[in-house]
């Protein structure tokens, strides 16, 4: 029989044995990237989102600005922005290529692949065209006033509205192009008659050329927000860590003010 002294000395070899095979608890995301010194931010240009100097290449604009905060203040590393197109937003988030994606739409599909914060801002697909196109002269705000043979949509490739476009437009023409700049051109060149995207985006375009009209469809076309993309693989804590910080800003108004002076901001630089 057993002694108590050796059964509390087995119990002691059984319980460190555990204890080594353990796993090691993962190290934040937050902390691995304190420890490099650098917040990598994937950013693709979206006018008010994310905007990119040409001459200095600074980056600005509301994902921009508060990316650059949430790394100085917060983590208290050096932010790096790294150039990103809309096609690899996510993809550069599986590969490890950038830390957060700036100014990305939650969708199903994306969330089986990557993570993302709260809302920052909501927004949905708008319609932006010529005034006095005469295509239009009778039209509404549905999405069948302009779904006619002859009528060229404009949009961004790889966005959330080309994907809410294919299954519903019948006759008109859906031309997917690389860039929003691009779209944007296409529509005052009249090569596109009209430019489907984001509301947000658009209050640019619209401020600094009043021959044109912003139609929100209803029923809404693509209603949704604007968000960060993360890495799934990061913990809930640090998910927290991000969404307290950004629920601050929001709390205290900034965002609204930082998406006013994005527009000014991005005006200006077309005078």
């Amino acid at each position: 029989m057993f002694q108590p002294a050796k059964i509390a000395l087995v119990a002691f070899a059984a319980a460190s044995a555990l204890l080594l095979q353990a796993p090691a608890q993962a190290e934040s995301s937050w902390s691995t990237i304190q420890k490099k010194g650098v917040l990598r931010c994937g950013a693709a240009p979206a006018p008010v989102y994310v905007m990119r100097d040409p001459k200095s290449g600074q980056y600005s604009g509301i994902h921009a600005d508060l990316c650059r905060d949430f790394g100085e203040q917060v983590l208290n590393v050096k932010v790096e922005f790294v150039d990103a197109t809309w096609d690899n937003l996510v993809a550069g988030l599986q590969s490890n290529k950038w830390d957060m994606a700036l100014a990305l739409n939650p969708t199903p599909a994306r969330s089986l692949v990557v993570a993302f914060s709260d809302p920052v801002v909501s927004s949905e697909t708008a319609f932006v065209m010529y005034k006095n196109n005469p295509k239009f002269a009778t039209a509404g705000n549905t999405i069948m006033d302009y779904d006619k043979v002859g009528v060229v949509i404009g949009t961004q490739a790889g966005s959330t509205h080309a994907a809410a476009l294919k299954p519903i437009i019948k006759q008109a023409t859906v031309q997917l192009l690389p860039a929003i700049d691009e779209v944007r051109l296409g529509l005052m060149s009249r090569r596109v008659d009209i430019w489907a995207g984001d509301s947000i985006e658009q209050l640019t375009t619209l401020a600094t050329n009043p021959g044109y009209q912003q139609v929100p469809l209803n029923p809404a076309l693509e209603k949704g927000y604007v968000a960060f993309g993360l890495s799934r693989e990061m913990s809930a804590a640090d998910l927290a860590t991000l969404n307290i910080y950004l629920r601050r800003r929001k709390d205290a108004g900034d965002f609204e003010r930082m998406v006013e002076e994005s527009v000014q901001q991005a005006v200006a630089a077309t005078q």
